[in-house]
This record gives structure tokens, C-alpha cells and sequence, in this order.
């Protein structure tokens, strides 16, 4: 568990660091999204990966909202 949470802040500060430095818009709703599909089936089992759409959904609804110009 501990080697999780751990995972989950170096990306939050990878994912920030990126955003200030590279001036890119990280989309923190996607890369979490993302990070969920990629976990969940690694901890819960292979059940989990019926997640993966819900990601897609994800990262679509963020462009479709204007959130992003283009892909990064």
C-alpha cells in the first residue's frame, strides 16, 4: 500500500512539474483516469480492465469540453 501511494505522488509532482516547466496542459482528470486503468487490474485483477473505456470517456469529455487544443 505504501508502495502505491507513493506511486500516486511522484506522478501528481511529475504531472505538476510538467505543466510548470514544459508549460503543457497536463490534464490532471485524464492522467488519473489513466492511472486508475493502469493500477486497478494489477491490484484487483484482470476483471478491472473493463475500466479501460471509461478512460477513453474520460480523455474524450476533456476535449470535447474545450479542456485541451490538442494532443500532448
Amino acid at each position: 500500500m505504501v508502495a502505491l501511494v507513493v506511486a500516486m505522488l511522484a506522478t501528481l509532482f511529475v504531472t505538476l512539474a510538467v505543466t510548470v516547466v514544459a508549460r503543457w496542459k497536463i490534464l490532471v482528470h485524464t492522467a488519473t483516469a489513466g492511472g486508475v486503468v493502469v493500477l486497478a487490474p494489477l491490484i484487483y485483477g484482470a476483471h478491472m480492465l473493463a475500466l479501460v473505456p471509461l478512460a477513453a470517456l474520460v480523455a474524450w469529455s476533456r476535449v470535447r469540453l474545450g479542456a485541451t487544443r490538442s494532443p500532448k
